[in-house]
């Protein structure tokens, strides 16, 4: 089954000065109770990362109960909004061949995508099929960019057209990205 790319408008400015530092500490330390302490002292913006509702009190039995990347995956609902996914879906693959042939770059995973989270080698990914962040400053970059490869070739618009949306959709709101996938329908 072929992986769906999934964008979501992350409010990374809050993210890094709230949970970052407690996400990357708890990934090293395999720690998982300072992530139930946000989750629980930011109990009504948590979501069900997977469906978008608001949490009830037995929303730990949706987790293995020792997976830090779990809890992480909660506690990072209070930055987006998990039921607005304006993601490349299944034409992800295409947009990066697309930026391939036209700026002849293989950074263009970084465009798509953005940096992971986390250090030495450690890194948020609860679903074992990435999790990528951008800053609202690469969002801006990353629209120059495109822009900058569309003068060059502007033919391949429709081939970038979703990546433009996606990424302006983000500077809209002076944002930044989250960005995983998902191989179901979800």
């Amino acid at each position: 089954m072929a992986m769906k790319h999934k964008a979501f408008i992350f409010d990374y400015d809050n993210f890094a000065s709230q949970l970052k530092e407690i996400l990357i500490n708890s990934l090293l330390t395999k720690q998982k109770w300072d992530l139930i302490k946000f989750i629980q002292h930011n109990f009504r913006e948590i979501k069900d990362p997977d469906q978008g509702c608001p949490l009830d009190q037995t929303w730990e039995e949706l987790t293995s109960r020792n997976n830090v990347c779990e809890f992480a995956d909660f506690a990072l609902t209070k930055f987006y909004e998990p039921a607005n996914n304006i993601g490349l879906n299944s034409e992800w693959q295409e947009t990066k061949e697309a930026l391939k042939d036209i700026f002849e770059i293989v950074e263009s995973d970084n465009i798509i995508l953005g940096d992971p989270v986390g250090m030495n080698n450690i890194y948020f990914n609860p679903k074992k099929t990435g999790s990528y962040f951008q800053t609202p400053q690469q969002i801006v970059s990353n629209i120059e960019i495109v822009n900058h490869c569309l003068e060059k070739k502007p033919e391949y618009f429709h081939d970038l057209k979703y990546l433009l949306f996606m990424l302006k959709s983000a500077a809209n709101y002076q944002k930044g990205l989250y960005i995983t996938f998902s191989s179901g329908n979800f």
